[in-house]
C-alpha cells in the first residue's frame, strides 16, 4: 500500500489533464492533416482542368452573358447621360 501527499495527487490530476489536452491536439492535428490532403487533391483536380487549355460550354456561355450585359449597361449609360 502506497500513501501518496497531497501534492503528489495534484500532480497527478494535472499529468492527467495534459495527457487529454495532448491527445485532443493530436486528433485536431489529425483532422487537420486530412483536410490539408483533401484541400491538396482539389487543387490538383482544379489544375489537371486548367491545363486542359479551354474552358466547358457552360462556361462560355456564361462568360458570353455576362460581356453582354455588361456592354448592354455601359451602352445604356453611356446613351442616357449616366
Amino acid at each position: 500500500m502506497t500513501i501518496q501527499c497531497a501534492m503528489g495527487i495534484e500532480n497527478r490530476g494535472k499529468i492527467d489533464a495534459l495527457e487529454a489536452w495532448q491527445k485532443r491536439q493530436n486528433g485536431d492535428l489529425q483532422e487537420l492533416k486530412k483536410d490539408v490532403k483533401e484541400i491538396k487533391e482539389s487543387i490538383s483536380k482544379i489544375n489537371v482542368e486548367l491545363v486542359r487549355g479551354r474552358p466547358s460550354w457552360g462556361m462560355t456561355a456564361l462568360m458570353t452573358a455576362l460581356f453582354s450585359i455588361c456592354t448592354g449597361l455601359i451602352v445604356f449609360l453611356a446613351t442616357r447621360g449616366g
